[in-house]
């Protein structure tokens, strides 16, 4: 009934008041069109120029919060993670299990300019600046700052085979082993007992 209203503040107030319920049944998630339609953008980009850099899927509605995209996680331990954090313009390999102090011990002074060891309680990261980018704003004003994303991201995983060693995480399993099967010994078999018939039981 408000939208129907003649006032001019009544479809402002109808709207507000049908957000505030949305919010209520869907456990306080309330979509922002702008930002569900950003963060599709995003992870088109990445898949068209950013092959080599798989994202995790992204929910297709999203909120003004946002997500923390995930990156490679079939090519990393699986208590590693490569995650873009929007809000705090960075992208971080999180290392699970890891505190700071203990990060910080194996890998002080063995960083390329420009990474950091941070942290992330309870764990710790390997942390690299990247441009800000503002989900609720158009997307194609934000291009070259989503791909200046990507490349961090890009760095961050080249970097992650020569940082592996230092905090004792197993080499990673081949594609070609993955699927290798121990061979099984075929027992020598009585030729009396092969011979009996189910009848015989």
């Amino acid at each position: 009934m408000l939208k129907q209203c003649d006032d001019d503040y009544a479809p402002f107030l109808a709207d507000a008041i049908g957000r505030a319920v949305n919010k209520h049944t869907n456990g306080g998630f309330v979509e922002v069109p702008a930002a569900s339609a950003f963060w599709k953008s995003y992870s088109q980009l990445g898949h068209a120029e950013f092959p080599d850099l798989p994202i995790s899927r992204l929910a297709e509605r999203q909120g003004a919060a946002g997500p923390w995209p995930g990156f490679a996680a079939d090519r990393l331990h699986h208590r590693v993670r490569l995650e873009h954090k929007p809000q705090l313009k960075c992208v971080d390999l999180t290392l699970k299990g890891y505190t700071y102090q203990q990060a910080l011990e194996r890998l002080s002074g063995r960083l390329p300019e420009g990474f950091a060891v941070k942290s992330t309680p309870p764990s710790s990261a390997i942390r690299i600046e990247a441009p800000l980018v503002v989900a609720t704003e158009p997307f194609d004003d934000q291009i070259d700052a989503v791909r200046g994303v990507f490349k961090a991201a890009t760095r961050l995983l080249l970097l992650w085979p020569k940082v592996r060693p230092l905090l004792d995480f197993p080499e990673p399993i081949k594609e070609d082993e993955q699927f290798l099967v121990a061979p099984v010994e075929t027992p020598n078999l009585d030729p009396s007992f092969s011979s009996l018939h189910r009848s015989d039981f």
